[in-house]
């Protein structure tokens, strides 16, 4: 019986590849041409993207701010265009070195600027400030503070299966004051807005979650998927999966089983 409460996880080797192929499709409602936007898989420090092919081919490429790829089409008025995309996609195993963390003072202006700022689903003042002030200590390595905030959105928030029959996003102000309706992007937006309203960058990381015949839950499926990424000064941009974190702590790791788009 006291088996049954513990997690168990094996890795074998240090990296997975993923064949994915995405339909994108882009439809024109409008009565003029319009250009329009496809992200592709991004390169990240755990992950490497080959694109194999991308049909049609786009009139321009371009990379976005946070390393993503963006495909621009001219669409038609009226057209109704499906991009397909083939990609290989490695992912590694990557154990962080917390020890190497830098603290509040260390984290690059620039990041600051980018990536604490409110937003419609990231809210940092209020009860999310409160929350997160609590937990977390000025003086202490970054890496200590994402933990801290990392630990209270798992004990804070209660999976709802429920809530995918009829999922609306609501964002971390109504994450923290309705924590038994959650799903990842309540756990996500939550640890966002907290490590954003103390100064620590994060973004989220949309993708897909494998989980395995071992992680077998209510709460934990192979589906799209959402989590953190925090960034701490001597580490870089770190994987957290807070909604992954209450039956399968990976905290200081990056696993095999996230595949970012």
């Amino acid at each position: 019986a006291e088996l049954q409460k513990q997690s168990l996880s094996l890795k074998f080797g240090d990296s997975n590849n993923y064949k994915v192929d995405f339909a994108y499709p882009l439809h024109n409602t409008s009565n003029l041409t319009k250009t329009m936007e496809v992200t592709l898989p991004p390169n990240l420090n755990n992950q490497q993207v080959v694109i194999s092919s991308l049909n049609p081919a786009p009139f321009n490429t371009r990379v976005d701010a946070d390393g993503n790829i963006v495909a621009q089409y001219r669409v038609a008025a009226g057209q109704n265009l499906v991009v397909h995309t083939d990609a290989e996609v490695n992912v590694r195993w990557r154990d962080y070195d917390l020890s190497k963390s830098g603290k509040m003072s260390d984290i690059p202006a620039d990041l600051k600027l980018r990536y604490t700022s409110s937003g419609q689903y990231w809210q940092t003042d209020g009860a999310v400030a409160k929350a997160a002030g609590k937990v977390t200590k000025p003086d202490a390595k970054v890496v200590d503070n994402v933990q801290a905030i990392y630990k209270y959105v798992i004990d804070k928030l209660s999976y709802n299966d429920e809530k995918l029959k009829f999922n609306i996003r609501q964002g971390s102000a109504k994450a923290l004051s309705d924590p038994t309706n959650a799903v990842c992007l309540e756990y996500a937006d939550l640890m966002i807005g907290m490590l954003r309203s103390q100064g620590i960058p994060a973004r989220m990381a949309v993708g897909y979650a494998y989980t395995g015949s071992l992680k077998a839950s209510d709460s934990v499926d192979d589906s799209l998927h959402a989590w953190v990424e925090a960034y701490v000064p001597g580490i870089g941009w770190m994987t957290v999966d807070p909604t992954w974190g209450e039956k399968f702590d990976g905290f200081g790791s990056s696993d095999l089983d996230h595949l970012a788009f």
